[in-house]
């Protein structure tokens, strides 16, 4: 670039990116009169966020296009209500700062890949993606510089504890969390907390597994009563369909979400059977029972509400107890679209 103010030929001397990371400012000078300096600001080359897909890590398919919206949405399911919208905002903002200087890097340093997208009825287009687990890692990178640590288990829980499935139906390979055991290799990874890796990794003893038919309730509950902060609780009206949604936000991204937490409520309200009035209590320590039984992943994140933990030291503690004081197992019996009526025979006299 030529000098502003004599034409001879400039130099930059220093670059910095701008916040965002779209611009950059270049300082100039003069090589023939020194005195000669300035600085541009200039937009930088590259792929725009907005114009990329998402790259499925465990089969390599283009899953969506690239979106805030998306991104929002599952920082605010995985968090259980635990960010205020502002804190929200500011995650988001930040991780869309960060991503787009990554995918405007030059060449090799760039996270964007070129890929195939399948159309029907139509040739695959080739398409520019970011994997999903590059997403990931900005997020939980953003929650550990703003010390959201417990934020960053409930996230992480819910996206690495996603279990992705082919068109076929199948579970892919090496897709999501399981079991406790995955949680804690990861949490003993973090080189935040050291003090927390054992000796020796604990070993799980086996237990044994009940398979359960739900079958119909003689009576749901009428009225669920919450607990107050003080004084004395009104009775409000029980809604299964809300109870329903309550588990299903700490079974996100497991197999078969939604009709895991409907047997769940089938199996909790189930114990609960005839009973006009319940505590909100019952409600939330039998789905924590439950959930202990059935999903290692869900229970860790009812828990973590349930419970009220607020460190990962006491997150631990609650992990690391699933391997070395499993409950027996609980399996629900396949393909069941309702509780079935049952007929019991009166006691023998």
């Amino acid at each position: 670039m030529q000098c502003i103010y004599c034409g001879a030929k400039s130099a930059v001397e220093k670059t910095r990116p701008t916040a965002d990371g779209i611009e950059v400012v270049r300082y100039r000078r003069c090589q023939e009169e020194r005195t000669h300096s300035w600085q541009t600001t200039e937009t930088i080359n590259g792929h725009r966020l907005d114009d990329l897909y998402v790259l499925r890590t465990g089969d390599q398919r283009p899953l969506h296009q690239w979106s805030e919206d998306k991104l929002r949405s599952d920082l605010v399911e995985s968090a259980l209500d635990q960010l205020t919208p502002t804190e929200v905002e500011a995650i988001v903002g930040e991780v869309v700062v960060g991503l787009t200087r990554k995918v405007r890097q030059p060449g090799d340093q760039s996270m964007v890949l070129k890929t195939q997208l399948r159309q029907v009825r139509h040739r695959p287009k080739d398409v520019y993606a970011i994997k999903d687990t590059d997403i990931r890692d900005e997020v939980e990178q953003c929650l550990r510089k703003r010390e959201h640590d417990m934020i960053r288990v409930l996230y992480s829980l819910a996206v690495r504890g996603r279990v992705l499935r082919s068109r076929q139906n199948e579970v892919l390979d090496n897709s999501g969390w399981h079991r406790a055991e995955d949680v804690l290799e990861w949490l003993y990874l973090d080189d935040n907390y050291p003090h927390l890796q054992p000796a020796r990794f604990p070993r799980r003893e086996a237990v044994y597994e009940e398979i359960w038919t739900p079958e119909a309730n003689g009576m749901d509950p009428v009225f669920v009563r919450k607990k107050p902060r003080s004084g004395r609780s009104t009775p409000l009206a029980f809604v299964k369909d809300q109870f329903v949604a309550s588990i299903e936000k700490a079974v996100l991204g497991r197999p078969n979400a939604a009709a895991l937490a409907q047997y769940v409520s089938w199996f909790v309200l189930r114990q609960l059977t005839g009973q006009r009035t319940v505590s909100s209590s019952q409600l939330g320590v039998g789905v924590l029972d439950c959930l202990r039984r059935v999903d290692d992943i869900a229970y860790l994140r009812w828990a973590t509400v349930m419970k009220e933990i607020d460190s990962v030291e006491e997150f631990h503690d609650e992990a690391i107890a699933l391997v070395l004081h499993p409950s027996p197992r609980l399996a629900f019996a396949d393909r069941i679209a309702r509780p079935i009526e049952t007929t019991r025979r009166p006691p023998e006299r």
